[in-house]
């Protein structure tokens, strides 16, 4: 699976999604955490 394949599955199957930088545990991105 593909990165596209991959966030039209993910988009299709979940209400609400989020694609941030680095992990939930570290965020890597200043307006994520």
């Amino acid at each position: 699976m593909d990165a596209k394949e991959f966030i039209k599955d993910t988009i299709q199957k979940n209400n609400i999604v989020l694609f941030m930088k680095g992990s939930a545990q570290f965020p890597q991105c200043g307006f994520s955490g």
